[in-house]
């Protein structure tokens, strides 16, 4: 399987090459090979021999310098990881490498033949160094690939070459990976419904609407009429019993005990 764009124009020769390198080997379920720009040149350094492909070795790959094996990648259930690459923000590349480098975990052969396989034009869509957005993205596909031991690869590729990045400061916050995570938007949040006022029901009656002519006027729970309903009819409002007379208090009832008993103790005195 090839992986081709609109802007690639690959070599028959070299292509016809890399596919004869995976028919002789029935275990190579990779190759890459060498890509060069509009003018014939390399466009990045490549190792001048064929080379068995490693995590550490094999970070400068791009999709068009990549023969594989399609079943032998299906088979040991290693796909593109799509949160990585072209079209993704902020992780834009990298694609291509943390594939193979998933492929090696799994067991996978996979191996650099220094042949020219395509042309891609000078202007890569992976190009930004030296920006702290490029920075941001290459530290994180270095712990996609290394896990916990992404620090050492990370100041071994800064190493490499300390001008990288541009700056002392960048260079120690990409191998740290030591970078303000980006803002998300966030929905708005839902309005809550306004919760329902509490009434006090030992306060509150409920008004009477009004009445077809004729209705006999509501009582309320505790069988007190409307003087207002009864008053509409023409009929004299009932007297209402106060709580206090309805519900004398349990002092009074021992004063009054208290004045009959004197009453009592007086006659017999007498």
């Amino acid at each position: 399987m090839l992986f081709a764009d609109d802007d690639i124009v690959f070599h028959e020769e070299g292509v016809r090459s890399v596919l004869r390198e995976l028919q002789d080997d029935p275990g190579l379920a990779l190759v890459l090979g060498i890509a060069v720009d509009e003018g014939g040149r390399l466009r990045k350094p490549y190792p001048s021999r064929t080379l068995r492909l490693s995590r550490w070795n094999s970070g400068k790959a791009a999709t068009y310098e990549i023969m594989l094996r399609r079943e032998a990648f299906a088979r040991a259930g290693v796909r593109f990881d799509e949160r990585f690459g072209a079209g993704v923000d902020p992780h834009y590349l990298g694609d291509e490498y943390i594939l193979i480098a998933d492929g090696i975990r799994a067991g996978l052969q996979c191996r650099f033949l220094p042949v020219v396989m395509a042309m891609h034009p000078t202007v890569s869509s992976g190009a930004g160094w030296g920006t702290e957005r490029d920075a941001r993205a290459r530290a994180a596909i270095f712990g996609r690939v290394f896990g916990p031991t992404a620090v050492i690869a990370r100041l071994a590729f800064v190493a490499r070459s300390p001008r990288r990045f541009g700056s002392p400061g960048l260079s120690l916050r990409f191998v740290l990976d030591r970078f303000c995570p980006g803002r998300r938007h966030r929905p708005p949040a839902e309005e809550e419904p306004a919760a329902p006022a509490q009434v006090d029901r030992r306060q509150h009656h409920r008004q009477p609407g009004p009445r077809a002519p004729g209705q006999r006027p509501r009582a309320d729970q505790r069988g007190h009429h409307d003087p207002a309903s009864v008053a509409d009819q023409g009929q004299p409002a009932p007297a209402q019993r106060s709580d206090v007379e309805r519900r004398p208090d349990r002092a009074g009832h021992r004063a009054g005990e208290d004045r009959r008993g004197d009453r009592g103790r007086g006659e017999v005195a007498r």
